[in-house]
């Protein structure tokens, strides 16, 4: 295949898949609070998925490496997406939430990680960078956080079926990762356990070092949806804008990403995320409208999308080719299921604090922490070598 035509179906498929992305993710805290659940809950419910995902993960990314057509595994898990997500549909009340919380994250939670491995591979056999692609996706996310959260200020019941139709969308733009080969080695080669990835020190420092940056944006998505709507009277619609701006300003990061992590490395990136990700969350917690809460959301340039980035290059530079799925899923298990899990739980205490703002701003205090680190962190290699 042309570069060029890998490089549109790449694109396709993050676009496809950070719609549906924007969908959950941006605001299924406004669903929980509409069905009647308070803060605490709240934090509860977010913290569901991410500890599913303890299980969830390290199957599938088992699964996914004996697979030898990996881009159906991906169609299969998005199709499972779909479906589970009606589950929302009857589930009122705390536990019924919670049952259907944990049923769609045994799935969704393996979306990321398995495209990513797909992504990645391709890229790396020709060549190419990712951030320029990857790109597609924050765009989407960007557009369609916008999009839906006007959309859903007529209803919050609408956000259930418009979950279900963009994961099926996603499912269908998968296929654009497959190969005309197979991607998989089969299952007939013993492979390594899966926690045998841990045994590069390097890649264990990062990893818990990006978990607990994680565990602070995991703060962030439990408590900024309810901060905008509850404390500071905005709207739906400004919950969406807040993540275009948020979205929109990882677009200059991502322009030069491939450049500077080869030139500055993963272990200085990380760094620079845990001061954007600091600033950002007292400045939101400080915010006294609507509108200052949006501005803020400009510092994610040096926040989230840097430490993704950072950490799905490293990782799937430092594993085996017939590891790459599990490699992805590793990474995830770090940075999104236990950190989640890990902030959903740190924002259910943090409620108890007199303020939504006041907690955020607390919440600040974990990635400034990890500046400290700096001297120890920066004595690793920037990069892996290529396995």
């Amino acid at each position: 295949m042309a570069q060029g035509g890998l490089r549109g179906r790449i694109a396709g498929y993050y676009a496809a898949e950070y719609a549906a992305s924007s969908a959950f993710n941006g605001f299924v805290t406004l669903f929980y609070a509409a069905r009647g659940m308070d803060a605490g809950q709240v934090s509860l419910l977010m913290a569901a998925g991410p500890l599913v995902a303890l299980f969830a993960l390290p199957v599938t990314g088992t699964l996914a490496d004996r697979a030898r057509r990996r881009a159906l595994a991906l169609c299969a898990v998005y199709g499972l997406c779909a479906l589970s997500s009606l589950c929302f549909l009857p589930a009122r009340g705390f536990w019924p939430l919670l049952c259907a919380t944990a049923l769609f994250s045994c799935f969704s939670t393996c979306v990321s990680p398995l495209g990513e491995a797909l992504a990645l591979s391709r890229l790396h056999a020709a060549g190419l960078g990712f951030g320029r692609l990857r790109m597609a996706g924050t765009v989407s996310y960007a557009l369609g956080s916008l999009l839906l959260g006007t959309f859903l200020d007529g209803g919050i019941e609408r956000f259930v079926p418009v979950v279900c139709a963009l994961y099926a969308l996603g499912g269908a733009c998968s296929l654009l990762l497959a190969s005309r080969t197979a991607q998989g080695p089969g299952s007939t080669k013993k492979r390594p356990p899966f926690l045998s990835l841990l045994r590069r020190r390097e890649l264990r420092t990062l990893l818990l070092f990006a978990l607990c940056l994680q565990a602070a944006q995991g703060v962030f998505y439990a408590l900024y949806g309810l901060f905008m709507t509850q404390s500071l009277h905005g709207t739906r619609a400004d919950v969406g804008l807040g993540a275009l701006v948020g979205t929109l300003s990882e677009i200059p990061f991502l322009l030069f990403a491939d450049r500077l992590l080869r030139r500055l490395g993963a272990p200085r990136l990380l760094l620079l995320s845990a001061a954007g990700m600091a600033l950002r969350l007292l400045l939101t917690g400080l915010s006294r409208s609507p509108a200052a809460a949006i501005a803020a959301q400009a510092l994610c340039v040096g926040g989230v999308i840097v430490c993704a980035f950072a950490m799905a290059q490293y990782v799937s530079l430092s594993v085996p080719q017939e590891q790459a799925a599990s490699g992805q899923m590793l990474l995830y298990v770090f940075t999104y299921a236990a950190a989640r899990a890990l902030g959903s739980l740190l924002a259910l205490g943090l409620t108890r604090l007199p303020s939504l703002g006041a907690a955020l701003c607390a919440c600040a205090v974990l990635p400034a922490a990890l500046l400290l680190f700096a001297r120890p962190l920066l004595r690793l290699p920037p990069l892996p070598t290529r396995r």
